[in-house]
């Protein structure tokens, strides 16, 4: 941050995730960074706000990926060149929250909490 204050202005882009709004069964410790690392760049943006610097949280879904093998058999798993497009494009515009991929997350994140835990054991 001192970097950006020093040049008098910066974009700060963190990568959470969907499951920063809801645990995933079996992702317990991933779930909890992303929910942390969600909070602290909320922070960040407030701290940093009026200097110029601005502060994207990226929310992706599921991407297929390697990091992730067997990412298909997940609800709704998105292609990684749609994911990265809309990345870039919410960057560009400076946009504080990105939900990645738009649909159906954008959608589904409100409702994620309803979901009963039963439910959540059997999707995921």
């Amino acid at each position: 941050m001192a970097k950006f204050k020093q040049q008098k202005g910066g974009h700060v882009v963190g990568i959470s995730s969907i499951s920063a709004y809801r645990g995933i069964p079996g992702s317990g410790a991933y779930s909890a960074s992303k929910a942390a690392l969600t909070n602290y760049l909320e922070a960040l943006r407030m701290e940093v706000g009026g200097k110029n610097i601005a502060v994207t949280i990226v929310h992706p879904g599921f991407v297929k990926t390697d990091i992730g093998p067997g990412m298909e058999k997940y609800p709704f798993a998105a292609d990684p060149a749609q994911v990265a497009k809309e990345i870039a494009d919410g960057i560009a515009r400076r946009k504080k929250n990105l939900i990645v991929p738009r649909f159906p997350w954008s959608l589904m994140m409100p409702a994620m909490r309803l979901i009963p835990d039963s439910l959540m054991k059997k999707v995921f």
